[in-house]
């Protein structure tokens, strides 16, 4: 055996010179959220900034803490904006806005604002741009070459290969190509045409199925209030008639009518306002909602939506209130937004369902249904009267509302609960009645029932013996069922099946016909229907749902 000779290095006898150290890291990073981009209101426009720090506090440290949960995630950080600005989110909102800008695999989506412009780079010679057939040249069918510069919703703009833009906004860039006057270019001639004439269908068909939503569950549905008369005539009872009574005495209290002589205040503006009807499910009652054309009304700057509390905290507060013996009660605001004052200034001319106010004007005092505010307006004025009740706002769910309290009987200290679903209301305190009369004080309260959200609730006891409280999703399946049933009867349905399709069933060979509008419009109900059972707790039904 050899022993092999081993060869020295130079660097073998040097020093090793030591690291330098590294500095302190600092909260930023390890940060998952730091220098991603995400999309809020900034201005008038949604903008895209980047996030650029923790915010910190008067002594320096950095604010909130981290959670796995978003929802529970009470960091705070600074979003800077292309303009310079910065402005302060919370964790959730941030988690919240970078799921909802991308799709299932991480990719962000780009919303299309507007095409702004285009133009077209080739170095392509002709053999490069027609092809030959049988002694004749014939152009090329493609987009080479051709770019279009998008405007994306976040203000930003990028040249786009024609080739892309033609497949994800065939609509749009047919459209532009034609406003441009190059829809005959090689790169536009061979597929703009189909495209709008696919348009030209959609749009027949989108028409022809909104003429059929005139009926439900088998009844018509008036689409004025005239019609809603007559309906009632023709079928000798007072439905309608009742429905459109009990609305628009509750909704006059939203109106300044104004004398014959008198107009509108300077700088108020005109809306539309109008009923809209429909059918409940439960024993086909009929509605009448009286609604305001807040289309016609500039979009404010801020967001106007009406939050509601997650889903899991109110299991969580369920979970609680079963932990600490204490009651549930459920109720909700009648007229709800009828309780908040309008935030604009607007003015109407009063439609026949107003009787001798017959087309008078009117300026609105209240926030009403389909006001672009209404639902925020809404939400201020819940939040300024909780407060008033020395009730505080969750910091991880806002619509979740906490104080301290203690029982009488044990002298047991515990925290009190006020959950809000836009106008819907779960008290969970020793004396929950107690605090529906307290909110009845400043919003009138709807007499309260065992329904939560479409759910029953009520209070079960486990095979332990341990009690605790639940929403089930019964009820409102057995009138979907009944209501379901009365609107397919007739049409032959197996009494039994074992899924939702029959075991040989392939899609690519149904040659069956397709759904007229009327019955495309029942499909949509039915899959509405359900996508809300699944959310009420019937997950085992999501797979054929979705």
């Amino acid at each position: 055996m050899i022993t092999p000779d081993i060869e020295v290095y130079k660097d073998d006898f040097e020093e090793t010179v030591p690291l330098a150290q590294e500095d302190e890291a600092t909260p930023e990073d390890y940060d998952q959220y730091v220098n991603t981009e995400v999309q809020f209101p900034h201005g008038d426009q949604v903008r895209m900034g980047t996030v650029k720090r923790r915010v910190r506090g008067p002594d320096g440290e950095v604010m909130g803490k981290s959670n796995s949960n978003p929802i529970l995630d009470t960091r705070l950080y600074e979003v800077e904006f292309p303009d310079g600005q910065t402005k302060e989110y919370a964790a959730n909102a941030i988690a919240e806005n970078m799921y909802s800008i991308c799709d299932p695999n991480g990719r962000q989506y780009q919303l299309l604002e507007a095409i702004v412009d285009h133009k077209f780079e080739s170095s392509e010679t002709e053999e490069d741009i027609y092809f030959e057939h049988k002694g004749k040249k014939y152009p090329k069918m493609t987009t080479k070459g051709w770019k279009l510069l998008a405007e994306w919703k976040d203000g930003s703009t990028m040249w786009v290969p024609l080739e892309d833009m033609k497949e994800s906004y065939p609509i749009q860039a047919a459209e532009y190509g034609t406003i441009q006057g190059i829809e005959d270019e090689r790169g536009f001639t061979y597929w703009v045409k189909a495209a709008l004439k696919r348009l030209d269908r959609y749009i027949k068909r989108v028409k022809a199925r909104y003429q059929k939503k005139n009926f439900k569950y088998e009844f018509e549905v008036p689409d004025t209030v005239e019609r809603a008369y007559e309906i009632d005539k023709e079928n000798g009872n007072t439905y309608w008639t009742d429905a459109i009574a009990n609305e628009m005495s509750t909704i006059r209290i939203a109106f300044d009518i104004l004398e014959d002589d008198q107009g509108p205040p300077p700088g108020y503006s005109f809306m539309k306002d109008h009923l809209i009807f429909d059918i409940k499910m439960e024993n086909f009652q009929r509605k009448a909602i009286y609604v305001s054309g807040g289309y016609l009304l500039s979009t404010p700057e801020k967001l106007t939506y009406a939050s509601v509390v997650s889903r899991e905290t109110i299991r969580i507060a369920l979970t609680l209130a079963a932990l600490n013996d204490l009651e549930v009660k459920t109720s909700d605001v009648k007229g709800a937004y009828l309780t908040a004052p309008c935030t604009k200034n607007v003015w109407t001319i009063l439609g026949p369902e107003f009787g001798k106010d017959a087309g008078k004007k009117a300026l609105l005092v209240c926030a009403l249904y389909g006001l672009k505010s209404a639902g925020q307006s809404h939400s201020c004025h819940m939040a300024d009267c909780m407060r008033h009740l020395d009730w505080k706002p969750c910091p991880a769910d806002p619509d979740l509302w906490y104080k301290f309290q203690t029982r009488p009987e044990d002298n047991f200290e515990y925290y009190g609960y006020v959950l809000l679903w836009v106008d819907d209301v779960l008290a969970i305190h020793h004396d929950a009645e107690k605090v529906i009369r307290e909110l009845d004080h400043y919003f009138p309260m709807k007499k309260g029932s065992d329904l939560y959200l479409g759910a029953k609730l009520r209070k079960v006891t486990l095979t332990n013996g341990v009690e605790a409280w639940s929403l089930s999703p019964s009820k409102y399946i057995q009138e979907a069922v009944r209501a379901t049933e009365q609107r397919m009867k007739g049409l032959g349905f197996p009494k039994k099946v074992h899924g939702p399709w029959p075991s040989n069933y392939n899609a690519e060979m149904d040659t069956t016909s397709e759904l007229d509008a009327r019955m495309a419009n029942d499909y949509q109900s039915l899959i509405s229907i359900l996508h809300w059972i699944v959310e009420l707790g019937r997950v085992d039904v999501i797979a054929e749902v979705l």
